[in-house]
């Protein structure tokens, strides 16, 4: 695998969705998906200037972290509330709070360590199965909650829409300006992968999560 021409061929293919929905592409965070990729790839990912990963599994984090110290770990899996002190402790970003319990694991965590903690809302707008995310009638409730937290951050919405549907990608940038207006402050969107980056751009989209278009097929 070539990782320098991945990456080289990835760049092309966000700058041109990018041009053409009249976006910067600078401003589209690229965050590496490493589940199931070895240490020495993550430490080729630091040459290319990457220094955050994300990671769908907390024990894997764990692995990882003793032999890769300077990676900035981002969760993005489902997360389970037994899981929040590890979290708290390895990750600098939780991508997918789905659930008003899991944030009180994480507020109670964060505060015991005394860590600050970025915290994306994850929301299903389609009820998916067996996809996790919050109803997005809920997430208001646990913006309000991360809001009176003392270590705990909001960063987001994070959004698996269905692939290839056009339609959900606009919902999610509609839902987001609509919490927007509610909240009077910009909102980041975390939304498309390998296969669907170029909808997810056109759609404002501020963070990809690319795993196979960068690192090769798992």
């Amino acid at each position: 695998m070539n990782l320098d021409l991945n990456l080289r061929n990835l760049r092309e293919r966000i700058i041109k969705a990018a041009e053409s929905s009249g976006r910067d592409p600078e401003a589209i965070e690229i965050l590496p998906v490493t589940k199931f990729k070895s240490p020495d790839l993550i430490r080729k990912l630091q040459t290319l200037g990457f220094s955050r990963c994300g990671e769908n599994y907390i024990q894997e984090i764990e692995q990882k972290s003793s032999v890769l110290p300077n990676i900035e770990w981002v969760a993005i899996g489902h997360l389970q509330t037994n899981k929040a002190s590890l979290a708290a402790r390895l990750c600098s970003t939780i991508l997918s709070l789905d659930s008003m319990r899991l944030a009180k694991d994480l507020d109670r965590q964060s505060q015991r360590i005394q860590k600050d903690l970025t915290v994306w809302i994850q929301v299903d707008l389609w009820e998916q199965t067996p996809l996790k995310g919050c109803l997005g009638s809920e997430v208001s409730v646990l913006f309000e909650y991360l809001e009176s937290a003392p270590y705990l951050h909001f960063g987001g919405l994070m959004v698996l829409p269905p692939l290839g549907e056009e339609r959900a990608f606009q919902m999610s940038n509609l839902y987001r300006l609509d919490m927007e207006q509610k909240i009077h402050r910009n909102i980041l969107l975390s939304m498309g992968m390998s296969d669907d980056l170029e909808l997810a751009i056109q759609h404002g989209s501020n963070q990809l999560r690319i795993g196979s278009a960068l690192l090769g097929p798992r």
